[in-house]
């Protein structure tokens, strides 16, 4: 495992609230994905970073140490991005940029973060729809570019695979995989499957073909949900929910439980009209990829 900056920013994440749970809600993470990222890394420096027990995660005197040396080095990074910037004149003025609508608040924070740090004099606007409705509105000229979820009809549309999120289904606590840490998805093959109304996934053939792919068919429940907001339908056992894992902000409700699924992801793009090169745009997405690592699953 090569250290970089995103291992590092995960570790401070974890040794500043010192709950894997907590930390991985603030980087739009996996818990078992950071787990296991902070394991990786502690077997790359052969240190020990933290004392673990059931109930609570400390620091090792190394880790404490290893924590002044990170934030330095990641502050660094941060402020030669910026000299960077400026060094190559960004250019400034307004940019527009649509991000899906379940997105939480971190991602849209570390975007805005990261493009201030990249270059102060971009005035920029984020917006939050539907992919398909966002798609329209780049097409169309009233945005700049849009954060998408496996976006369909992009036609000539410039596309940036940003990362390739995992996928979790939400369950209801009665559901006989509910309790497992992760399942396949084949599993989910007898299931019916709620999906929004007029949101990400209704219609959406990347979903379907996954299901293809792992040798079943798709069987939709009636019920419709917008899953950021009630998963009722779940908690009920009418069906389940599988979302991208950012879409899914730490514990949802006590009657459904978000389990990891196996080995499928779901691509993330940013999308721009390809006629456009001005160099404020050009300095969002920068900001749109470096804040991933941060806020995104990584690939």
């Amino acid at each position: 495992m090569n250290v970089e900056i995103r291992h590092l920013r995960q570790f401070l994440a974890v040794a500043e609230e010192l709950h894997f749970s907590r930390a991985a809600d603030r980087l739009h993470l996996a818990q078992p994905a950071l787990s296991a990222s902070i394991r990786k890394l502690e077997s790359s420096l052969e240190l020990r970073l933290f004392e673990r027990s059931t109930r609570t995660v400390e620091l090792t005197n190394e880790g404490a140490a290893f924590a002044t040396q990170a934030r330095a080095a990641v502050d660094s990074y941060d402020r030669a991005l910026e000299a960077a910037a400026h060094l190559r004149g960004n250019g400034s003025g307004p940019v527009t940029l649509g991000v899906y609508a379940a997105a939480g608040s971190e991602v849209k924070r570390a975007i805005v973060s990261r493009a201030r740090a990249i270059n102060p004099d971009i005035e920029l606007t984020i917006v939050g729809e539907s992919t398909s409705k966002l798609v329209e509105s780049v097409i169309a000229g009233r945005i700049d570019a849009a954060l998408c979820v496996a976006p369909r009809g992009t036609g000539d549309l410039r596309r940036l695979l940003i990362t390739n999120e995992g996928l979790v289904a939400v369950l209801a606590v009665s559901h006989p995989l509910a309790h497992r840490a992760s399942v396949e998805l084949h599993e989910l093959k007898d299931d019916a499957w709620i999906l929004p109304s007029n949101r990400v996934f209704r219609g959406n053939s990347v979903l379907h073909r996954l299901c293809e792919n792992a040798g079943f068919t798709m069987r939709v429940a009636d019920e419709v949900s917008d899953f950021d907001e009630d998963f009722s339908g779940v908690a009920a056992g009418r069906g389940i929910e599988v979302v991208p894992v950012s879409f899914v902000n730490g514990e949802v409700r006590d009657d459904v439980v978000v389990t990891p699924i196996a080995r499928v992801v779901m691509p993330i793009y940013l999308v721009s009209r390809s006629d456009d090169s001005s160099p404020a745009l050009a300095s969002v997405s920068r900001a749109v990829v470096a804040a991933s690592s941060d806020t995104l699953l990584p690939s």
